[in-house]
């Protein structure tokens, strides 16, 4: 669309003079810049896009300087942009979190440089589209995928139920959260384990963290007994509320062999007097 090299600033003026109807057709913001210094940009073309995006009439934005009419931190971008483009003699692509009179919005822009006879930088052509749509997307799709991440984690934390050893004799179970089967194969699986390792003469497993105690938890809890005693372990059941109390005699589940206790401090009292 532009001529890699100029030869006179009136050239390409005119040739977008020429073409400015297209230009202001174009769905993107376009800024044509003269380099009057390292770090002094006037303005010399625009599209309507882009006189939009500043809220001033075209006329009253050409001639001046970027500085007249951005903001500091989007004068701080493109400057060193520009000394990029300069630097590599090609295009550079970035993006901007940019402050508009129409809000902050997120602009993709390249900057392409132009040099004249003698290699010297002259003008800078500006192309700018604004992402912010996209921007916000990719903002809604990490925060989905972080709220994913917190969730698999907080998963992952209910289905460790880490086996603690509190004396040489006695090891602990603290059950959090929900139980299904596939916990429960992992539960026993780290049970028998642990019961073996430390070779425990007593096991508490406490379920105050369980906010349900249904038939499932209920059989679970049997079976684990049943497994531990095999070991040559005795099981100590806490953290049995009222309300679990009833659930399990409404379940007609018996619980005549295992010693069952209120809190975990006092089935940890109970198995230390018991050496």
């Amino acid at each position: 669309m532009f001529p890699s090299h100029a030869s006179s600033p009136d050239e390409l003026l005119a040739m977008i003079d020429a073409q400015q109807s297209i230009f202001d057709s174009l769905p993107m913001i376009l800024l044509v810049f003269d380099v009057l210094a390292p770090t002094r940009y006037r303005l010399s073309g625009m599209n309507a896009m882009a006189a939009r995006s500043f809220g001033e009439d075209r006329t009253q934005l050409l001639g001046k300087e970027i500085g007249e009419f951005m903001p500091p931190a989007s004068v701080e971008w493109i400057v060193a942009q520009t000394e990029e483009s300069a630097r590599t003699r090609a295009m550079v692509e970035g993006d901007l979190l940019a402050q508009t009179p129409a809000g902050p919005m997120w602009l993709r822009g390249q900057i392409v440089p132009l040099f004249d006879d003698g290699g010297q930088l002259v003008r800078t052509v500006n192309i700018v589209v604004d992402i912010t749509e996209q921007k916000e997307r990719e903002q809604r799709d990490q925060e989905e995928k972080d709220r994913i991440i917190a969730s698999q984690n907080a998963v992952l934390v209910e289905l460790s139920s880490p086996l603690l050893q509190i004396s040489e004799s006695t090891v602990v179970m603290p059950l959090i959260g929900a139980i299904d089967s596939r916990r429960v194969e992992m539960i026993m699986q780290e049970l028998l384990t642990g019961v073996t390792t430390y070779a425990a003469q007593f096991v508490i497993i406490d379920i105050t963290g369980l906010p349900i105690v249904d038939t499932q938890v209920a059989n679970a809890l049997l079976h684990a007994t049943q497994a531990v005693k095999l070991l040559g372990a005795k099981v100590v059941l806490t953290g049995i509320r009222p309300e679990v109390a009833q659930t399990l005699v409404g379940l007609g589940v018996d619980l005549s062999s295992i010693v069952t206790l209120s809190s975990l401090q006092s089935g940890i009292a109970f198995a230390l007097r018991q050496r």
